[in-house]
């Protein structure tokens, strides 16, 4: 099912569209967003304030399990829907917890895991953006730019007259 990015285009001639993301519902091992094939080496946890402030008080155990699964990524990160000031000085309706708790558990969190990325976004939206921009640098860099590199190095293994059945050691038969 597409998911649509307001706010991120597509250009297609003279027209701009909204970018429109294929997805697909799943469980998976830790976070809440991956590339399908790669969740065991990039997933995004992202966090509503009303969940960040239930998961570091009633699922803290849960919580660090988890963050311990991320910390064997190549990227893992938490985005968290709403600033840091919002996080302080306007937590959740009828919550009992002290905000200073929360924001001390974050940073204890940061150095505790330090692999796993912290990004506190100033709403709903930009915590997408955020996301999507994630994944899709993990795509470029990770996916794309290793098979073009292929291409291009059989390209010129080709345009030398070296096929791999030829390549010995490093050395032309």
């Amino acid at each position: 099912m597409p998911f649509s990015f307001l706010g991120i285009d597509v250009v297609k001639g003279k027209t701009r569209h909204p970018l429109l993301v294929k997805t697909t519902s799943m469980t998976l091992a830790s976070g809440d967003y991956s590339i399908l094939g790669h969740s065991d080496k990039i997933s995004i946890e992202r966090k509503s304030l009303e969940d960040l402030y239930s998961t570091l008080t009633h699922g803290r155990e849960r919580f660090e399990r988890e963050l311990t699964r991320l910390q064997e990524m190549q990227f893992s990160s938490v985005i968290v829907e709403v600033s840091l000031e919002t996080i302080i000085q306007r937590p959740p309706p009828n919550t009992r917890v002290v905000p200073k708790s929360i924001y001390s558990s974050i940073i204890a969190y940061q150095q505790r895991f330090p692999k796993t990325h912290w990004l506190l976004c100033d709403s709903r939206r930009l915590a997408e953006k955020t996301a999507f921009r994630i994944l899709e640098r993990y795509w470029i860099d990770n996916v794309e730019k290793p098979a073009k590199d292929i291409c291009r190095q059989q390209r010129l293994q080709k345009r030398n007259g070296v096929s791999e059945n030829h390549v010995n050691n490093g050395e032309q038969a």
